[in-house]
């Protein structure tokens, strides 16, 4: 049998079939295979997004909670607000009605703001108005200023007539007694001494007519005091009631300006008065020339200079305040309005001022060493003042004044340089017994009086206008070395009256070249050979300055004095405003009306407008209600979404679990 082919031939067969059964099982099986790793990739994901949407499940199950905690809330609130349908139709009409109110209201409105324009209109009227009674405010604060300055005079004279009065009273009280003891013992007695009694009762009685006569007079001043004192009053209270009828706008932009302009006045009146009462003492060693022998000697017109320097350093104050002044009357009305924050800088220079009259009041006159240092920080703010407003006062003159305004800021500086030179000459005297000033006490003194004769010619063609301003940066020259003459001497002055005073041997040479060094910064061959220089190179520049401004007044003939008139910038303020539109009272009456009107309006409307937010408010109570509910049926819903998502998850872990048995 083992050998049989039939057997043998089956069993092949049966072998084939068996290997085709086992490569079909097998691909059976990998077919298994790869279909169940396919599965369990996709339960893998499943499984990875069942667990996001657990994470969800949770979440929304705690918003879930949330919400039922909410729906409970509104559950109760839409219990309290059952009948807000018939209040939202209530409201609705209600609104509609206010709707055609604030219609109508608008157009009232626009009714409004028509009149508030021509409110307007009235108002600049009103502000056209302010302006003429502020100009006209301004002149009578002028005149106050005048009367005050006039009575205050009046006062002043009126005690020193009080006081004579007083005095010649006393006098003559005593002689009446005296006369009447005479006349009893010329009755007791004859005597050849009665005709002396009848003479001094003859003078007597011519005494008392004169003193009858001044006293007239002083009732007379009085009266005129006294009508003075009533004029004065009742120009403040004019000032003052007009005062009331400006409004605010005036005292932030129109006061200052002239208070500022009042001011300068005021400082250069002031210092004129002063310059008055401080003149006596120099007025010997300033007029005429300087010479070796009208001049005192070291003790007498030594001791006159700091008085000198005093009196020229208030002219120098009134010259600038006249030149700041003369800037302000003719400059533009914008430049008068920027003017006025000098008025702030300019108070402490008054309030110095006023300390000086009061010292002059109780002492009788002012001491140089305590006045100077504080006059020259005064002169020096006004300088910087004129400077800067006008650049007049530099080298480099700027086209922001007027001629006439250059001319008197030239002319400040003249003054000085004549104020100086003669300083300078009295200095030069006073040292007349020093040997080293021996054969040019002469020459210095003629050259300086050069100087003062051509700056004096200078000043008097430009006071009347010939030849138009000198050339500035000239003037600033001989300015300069006129200052640095008077320092050089006084600084040798200083040395010289501090040896005589010590009585001590003085080095002359090693003094006048120590000066020379400090001053002109130089040495020099021979003892005040730089002084000499200097005094003549400014005598020949006076003098070609001089002759260069007679030619130029020469050629110009009188084309240049008939200067064009300059209006004031508060009159050219106000005839620009009185053009632009006339005032017109019972328009402004009218405007009170219109106001009172449009007041009572917008009180109304603002009514108006509490109420329609107060329905605004109302309905978006209801609007918020009704987005509670709207939020209610969400959640609803978003709870069907989960319980879905929860039955689908169940469902997966099913499958899941019969997966892994399998």
């Amino acid at each position: 049998m083992a050998g049989d082919p039939t057997v043998s031939l089956q069993l092949t067969r049966q072998n084939d079939r068996l290997k085709e059964a086992l490569i079909t099982l097998k691909e059976s099986r990998d077919a298994l295979e790869e279909d169940t790793t396919h599965r369990i990739k996709v339960l893998e994901k499943e499984v990875a997004q069942a667990a996001d949407v657990k994470e969800q499940f949770r979440l929304t199950r705690e918003r879930l909670s949330v919400a039922e905690e909410t729906i409970e809330e509104l559950r109760a609130a839409l219990e309290d607000a059952a009948g807000a349908e018939d209040m939202v139709e209530e409201l609705t009409e209600k609104n509609l009605q206010l709707n055609e109110k604030m219609d109508e209201m608008q157009r009232y409105l626009d009714d409004l703001e028509a009149l508030k324009e021509l409110n307007e209109e009235l108002e600049e009227n009103h502000i056209l108005t302010e302006r003429e009674l502020s100009a006209e405010l301004e002149t009578r604060e002028q005149e106050v200023q005048k009367l005050v300055a006039a009575v205050t005079k009046n006062e002043e004279a009126l005690a020193d007539y009080e006081r004579t009065i007083q005095q010649f009273r006393e006098l003559v009280k005593s002689l009446t007694r005296e006369l009447e003891e005479m006349r009893e013992k010329a009755g007791a007695e004859a005597s050849p001494g009665a005709d002396g009694i009848q003479q001094q009762s003859q003078e007597m009685l011519a005494l008392n007519l004169k003193l009858q006569s001044h006293a007239m007079k002083v009732q007379a001043k009085t009266i005129d005091l006294e009508l003075e004192t009533l004029e004065a009053n009742q120009a403040k209270e004019h000032v003052a009631l007009l005062q009331a009828y400006l409004p605010d706008s005036f005292f932030v932009s129109e006061q200052d300006p002239i208070q500022s302009l009042l001011m300068i006045r005021r400082l250069e009146f002031k210092a004129h008065v002063l310059i008055k009462q401080t003149a006596s003492a120099t007025d010997a060693l300033t007029n005429g020339p300087t010479t070796t022998n009208n001049r005192e000697s070291l003790p007498g017109a030594g001791e006159s200079l700091p008085k000198m320097e005093l009196q020229h350093a208030f002219e120098w104050l009134r010259g600038s305040c006249r030149a700041l002044a003369a800037h302000m009357e003719t400059c533009t009305p914008e430049q008068f309005l920027a003017m006025g924050k000098i008025h702030q800088d300019l108070s402490g220079a008054e309030k110095r001022l006023d300390a000086f009259l009061d010292v002059l009041k109780q002492e009788g006159e002012l001491r140089p060493s305590a006045v100077l240092p504080d006059l020259g920080r005064v002169n020096h703010q006004l300088d910087y003042l004129l400077t800067s407003s006008t650049q007049a006062g530099g080298a480099n003159a700027l086209p922001t004044c007027t001629p006439y305004v250059l001319r008197q800021a030239q002319l400040v500086s003249l003054q000085g340089i004549d104020n100086l030179m003669t300083r300078a000459g009295v200095t030069v005297t006073t040292m007349v017994a020093v040997p080293v000033f021996d054969g040019l006490i002469d020459p210095l003194t003629t050259n300086m009086n050069s100087t003062r004769a051509a700056v004096r010619k200078l000043a008097r063609m430009l006071r009347e206008n010939q030849g138009g301003p000198v050339a500035s940066d000239s003037l600033m020259g001989l300015l300069g070395n006129a200052q640095l003459a008077v320092a050089y001497l006084k600084d040798l002055r200083e040395h010289l009256t501090t040896a005589n005073a010590e009585h001590d041997e003085l080095d002359l040479p090693t003094v006048v070249a120590n000066a020379t060094l400090k001053h002109f910064d130089r040495t020099e061959s021979l003892p005040l050979s730089q002084l000499v220089d200097l005094i003549k190179r400014t005598s020949t520049d006076a003098a070609l300055l001089e002759s260069a401004t007679a030619q130029r007044a020469l050629a110009a003939g009188d084309s240049v004095r008939n200067e064009p008139s300059v209006m004031p910038p508060w009159a050219l303020r106000s005839d620009q405003l009185k053009r632009e539109r006339p005032a017109n009272v019972e328009m402004e009456k009218r405007v009170a009306d219109l106001t009172d009107r449009l007041t009572a309006a917008v009180t109304q409307l603002r009514v108006k407008e509490e109420e329609v937010r107060e329905l605004v408010v109302k309905c978006q109570l209801l609007e918020s209600r009704q987005y509670q509910r709207e939020t209610l049926a969400l959640q609803q819903h978003t709870a069907q979404q989960v319980d879905e998502l929860q039955r689908t998850i169940d469902t997966q872990r099913s499958e899941l679990v019969n997966l892994n048995r399998a």
